[in-house]
C-alpha cells in the first residue's frame, strides 16, 4: 500500500497532472493500493474509484466516486462536492428553488445530474421541447 497524504497540496495544475499520472502508473503497473489523503474533491475524480468522507476522526460517507458525486448524503460530502463544481446560486435563485411559485410566469430551476462519461440521448433539448412550461 502506498500512502500519500495531500500529496498534490499547493502544486500548480501541471505537476499536478505530472502527480496524478505517476500515481495511476504506479497503481496499474505494481497493482497496489494508493490510499490518498486530499481535500482536493478535483483529485479525487481525477483518479480514485472508491471515495471515504472523514469528519473530525470519524468516517461519515464511503462509495463509489460516481456514487458519492451524483448523491452526496452528508452536508461535508456535499459540500466538498460544490467546491469542486464551483456552483455558487446567488441568494435570489436559492431562495426560490425553496418556494412554490408565485405567478403563473415562474419558472422552475432544474437540476440534472448524469451518471458516467456520456449520455446517448439529446436531454435538455427533449425536456425543453417537452416541458409544460413552454
Amino acid at each position: 500500500m502506498l500512502l500519500c497524504d495531500e500529496a498534490t497540496s499547493a502544486l500548480d495544475p501541471a505537476t499536478t497532472h505530472s502527480i496524478l499520472k505517476l500515481l495511476k502508473e504506479i497503481n496499474r503497473t505494481l497493482g497496489i493500493t494508493i490510499l490518498l489523503i486530499t481535500h482536493e474533491m478535483d483529485v479525487v475524480k481525477r483518479i480514485c474509484d472508491l471515495v471515504a468522507i472523514i469528519d473530525h476522526g470519524k468516517l461519515v460517507e464511503q462509495g463509489s466516486v460516481s456514487d458519492i458525486f451524483s448523491n452526496p448524503k452528508t452536508e461535508l460530502a456535499q459540500q466538498f462536492i460544490r467546491s469542486t463544481f464551483n456552483v455558487n446560486l446567488p441568494d435570489e435563485y436559492l431562495d426560490n428553488l425553496l418556494q412554490t411559485p408565485k405567478h403563473a410566469k415562474s419558472y422552475p430551476i432544474i437540476k440534472f445530474e448524469f451518471t458516467g462519461r456520456s449520455v446517448d440521448a439529446p436531454l435538455l433539448s427533449q425536456a425543453s421541447k417537452n416541458s409544460v412550461w413552454n
